[in-house]
């Protein structure tokens, strides 16, 4: 799974929650942003947007943000008016491709602790939002995740249940919707439902998801298990074989070694790491002899 020492670790419970959002731009006054969700003017879009995530996330509870945040922002006050009116105080971002504002109260922030500018520090916490770059892997009650605000269609441990969380294409990817069929994706940008999703949100909505891949990463459908005889060891069948092989006149053979070979055929939209278990469990309890045999497995 996850390297342990790679990545954030998360508890979410009663009394702490873990919530994900994106694509909030709150003050980017472009029709296609707030007509688009239902609302007459950027100042009802804010509004709504802030009261939804009041109502479900709490002061101390953590919100996942995954990219832009602010458009049309021009300074500092304008940032603040927003985040003051929300009411948590642990909101962990990762950068979209608007970051606007935001990015700005990084940099100052940057330059005036470590007077630089020409570098970047993660995780790096300015008042209410803790940056956490462009990417980064988590685990939350022992569930690996990845965010980023761009989808990533072969992600870290995809095959072994880990789940992808992005934002950016305003949830016109119905295949990374909370019914896709693209695999443990999910587009959790605010177009969904105009509200954040809570961690139990996406173990309802994961549940129903198939484990997939592309390329190499792909399903592992067939388990081939190859076992021989261990070298130096007497094979009967084997040394009849060669026998007769020799009176056939066939020669440039030394030695024959009579094995068997074993097609498992798995289950589909299992984690790649219980199917593995499973054939390794099979062949060592069942399928083959450890004193005399050898065996390997192939994996199609």
């Amino acid at each position: 799974m996850f390297d342990t020492d790679m990545h954030l670790s998360f508890t979410h419970s009663e009394s702490k929650k873990i919530f994900f959002t994106s694509d909030t731009h709150f003050n980017h006054d472009r029709e296609w942003v707030f007509k688009a969700r239902g609302f007459s003017n950027i100042k009802e879009h804010n509004d709504c947007l802030i009261k939804n995530i009041n109502e479900l996330v709490r002061e101390n509870d953590i919100l996942f943000h995954l990219g832009d945040f602010f458009l049309n922002t021009q300074n500092n006050e304008d940032a603040n008016e927003i985040l003051n009116q929300i009411n948590c105080k642990n909101i962990l971002y990762l950068w979209g491709n608007h970051n606007s504002r935001v990015k700005q109260m990084y940099s100052e922030s940057i330059l005036k602790d470590f007077g630089r500018s020409d570098i970047k520090i993660y995780p790096h916490t300015v008042g209410k939002i803790t940056y956490l770059g462009h990417y980064t892997d988590i685990m939350v009650n022992d569930q690996p995740i990845v965010l980023c605000h761009y989808p990533i269609y072969s992600w870290n441990q995809l095959m072994n249940g880990s789940w992808m969380l992005h934002g950016h294409e305003h949830c016109n990817l119905k295949e990374h919707g909370e019914k896709g069929t693209s695999g443990k994706i999910l587009d959790v940008g605010l177009d969904s439902n105009l509200k954040p999703y809570s961690f139990d949100d996406l173990l309802r909505i994961m549940k129903n998801k198939k484990t997939s891949g592309i390329g190499f990463h792909k399903p592992k459908n067939i388990a081939r298990v190859c076992t021989k005889p261990k070298q130096n060891t007497l094979d009967p069948q084997g040394i009849v074989v060669n026998q007769n092989l020799k009176k056939l006149g066939i020669e440039n053979i030394e030695d024959v070694k009579i094995g068997k070979h074993i097609e498992l055929h798995l289950k589909h939209g299992v984690e790649s790491y219980k199917l593995e278990k499973s054939v390794i469990d099979a062949t060592e309890q069942l399928l083959y002899n450890d004193i005399i045999e050898d065996y390997n497995i192939i994996y199609e």
